[in-house]
């Protein structure tokens, strides 16, 4: 018995020593494991850091962008409209005629559906300036129009206040704006834009 009690003394002081060794290695990788929380928690809060600083710079890029190479701003013409000017002066129509022809001047058939310009054609976005403009309703009949017209005539082109040279030039321009501004935000576009197209 004595020689079992003392062979198990024994035994017990090597699984003792052996919890100790354990002990010291789960104390050793905790206090690692603490330095490494440390160190992402510091790197995270670089890489905040770093967020903001690079959305802050990103902010100034695009109000430089938008406010200095290409400001785009709406423009409001004050042309009247032929047709009111005569509709007002001629006595025999009446009011409802009058509105009626009216809503029917604002009223375009675009892309399958009826649109209601509220503005009459008074108001167009401009980009790079009041002489480069898109119109306001998204209607580009203007460009066809004259696609269509230098198709049957063939000659030099004199008007150099076409809305077609201007939609084309605003266009361009609208393309440019969006190119740069998905390589400022690190943006993808699903298409390819060409500035000539």
């Amino acid at each position: 018995d004595a020689e079992g009690l003392l062979r198990i003394k024994e035994e017990n002081q090597k699984h003792y020593r052996r919890a100790q060794r354990h002990q010291e290695k789960k104390e050793k990788i905790q206090r690692h494991n603490r330095k490494l929380g440390d160190l992402v928690e510091k790197k995270t809060c670089d890489l905040k850091t770093q967020h903001e600083h690079l959305a802050s710079l990103r902010r100034t890029h695009i109000l430089e962008l938008t406010s200095v190479i290409f400001p785009i701003e709406e423009v409001k013409t004050s042309m009247r409209d032929p047709a009111d000017v005569s509709a007002e002066s001629d006595n025999a129509m009446t009011s409802s005629t009058v509105s009626k022809l009216a809503e029917a001047r604002r009223t375009t058939y675009l892309s399958g559906r009826w649109v209601c310009d509220d503005h009459n054609g008074d108001t167009s976005i401009s980009i790079t300036g009041p002489w480069i403009t898109l119109p306001n309703n998204g209607d580009y009949s203007a460009y066809y129009n004259w696609v269509e017209e230098k198709k049957t005539t063939q000659g030099p082109e004199m008007e150099h206040n076409n809305p077609a040279y201007t939609i084309s030039a605003a266009l361009c321009y609208a393309t440019q704006l969006v190119n740069t501004l998905s390589l400022i935000l690190g943006v993808n576009l699903p298409k390819k834009l060409c500035n000539r197209q």
